[in-house]
């Protein structure tokens, strides 16, 4: 990874939908248990039916260092009960903070965990943009979710993404078809909800509208009972 995208006089921060007081592992946003962090903001609002539309604006969410997001996801790993195998990046588009992303995901790495990004653009379009900080970002991902979720194409059997037009990228030795398939045999379909330090009780993965949103209604009721807020 070149040094421009480590060091210089001002320091890019990451922008999160979410606090570093939510950070949990779960089982359903890729192989193994992973922290997933959220980016906050979306340039290529691809459906009109996202998920996460309360994510899109770039001006929301919460600055970090990326050194504080890293020593997070760290700490979260090393006292947690469960092995955490790496982290996921979703959003929001990840692709739209790459200068930010490659030294949390490259010191991730180096620390022995697995990356793991969506995005809603495609991996061939992703590298004829030729921008040293995208070929970065690339660099420090072992697995690439691409393409923008389209709901005449949804399929709830696919692992670990929603419509049959994206597709999973292999793109370091860490990982190959048959420890995906293994992987997901073993964890199967499903989704998590958690309560962070911050109160801010979190759903994910989840794909399609109308069963987030049967989740949600339910979710809701808990949140009003116990005085919570809630974020997708």
């Amino acid at each position: 990874m070149g040094d421009d995208l480590r060091q210089g006089p001002q320091i890019t921060p990451l922008r999160l939908a979410h606090s570093l007081g939510s950070l949990r592992p779960t089982l359903h946003n890729g192989p193994g248990w992973r922290i997933g962090i959220w980016v906050q903001g979306c340039s290529l609002l691809c459906t009109d039916q996202c998920l996460n539309s309360h994510f899109l604006a770039s001006d929301g969410g919460h600055l970090y260092k990326p050194a504080e997001v890293t020593a997070a996801i760290l700490r979260v790993a090393s006292i947690d009960f469960r092995p955490v195998e790496g982290v996921t990046v979703l959003g929001g588009e990840p692709t739209d903070q790459a200068v930010a992303l490659v030294p949390v995901l490259h010191d991730l790495q180096e620390a022995g965990f697995t990356t793991m990004v969506y995005t809603g653009s495609t991996l061939s379009a992703l590298r004829l943009r030729g921008e040293p900080a995208i070929d970065a970002l690339l660099a420090a991902t072992d697995l690439l979710v691409d393409g923008p979720f389209i709901p005449k194409l949804y399929d709830e059997s696919l692992p670990w993404r929603g419509s049959r037009n994206q597709r999973i990228h292999c793109l370091t030795q860490r990982y190959d078809d048959a420890a995906l398939t293994a992987a997901y045999d073993r964890q199967g379909k499903g989704y998590s909800i958690s309560v962070g330090t911050d109160s801010i009780l979190s759903v994910s993965g989840l794909q399609e509208r109308a069963a987030a949103k049967d989740i949600e209604l339910g979710c809701l009721h808990f949140i009003t009972r116990e005085g919570m807020a809630h974020h997708g």
